[in-house]
């Protein structure tokens, strides 16, 4: 039977694309903090395919700022991707304070730089 399927992040609505990418409060999260790294509060708030395909990519002077903001969406949607696979399918759950010090160490790991 092919039918509406319940989200495994917020078990609210809907699993669709930009729920799952944009709608849970775990990637909201994830949006949020990169807002606040950026300096950007409303990163985030367009639909997610918005948010991509709009993606500017030079949004800031310094060239490693530069890297780190073509590089963050990305990061968001893999491991918000990861997150769903390991509830749907381990039954694992990870905080998004878990999945934000991923993040950090994906971005850290992209640049060539040592974990801290």
């Amino acid at each position: 039977m092919i039918g509406p399927s319940v989200c495994v992040m917020c078990h609210r609505d809907e699993e669709t694309i930009g729920n799952l990418f944009q709608g849970c409060d775990w990637v909201r999260a994830m949006w949020e903090k990169g807002g606040a790294l950026f300096g950007k509060p409303r990163l985030g708030e367009a639909t997610i395919q918005d948010t991509i395909e709009n993606w500017i990519e030079k949004a800031f002077q310094n060239v490693i700022l530069n890297r780190i903001w073509e590089i963050f969406p990305g990061i968001v949607v893999w491991e918000t991707w990861k997150e769903r696979n390991n509830r749907k399918f381990e039954g694992r759950k990870r905080q998004p304070a878990e999945a934000w010090t991923l993040i950090q160490a994906h971005i850290k790991e992209t640049l060539g730089l040592k974990r801290c």
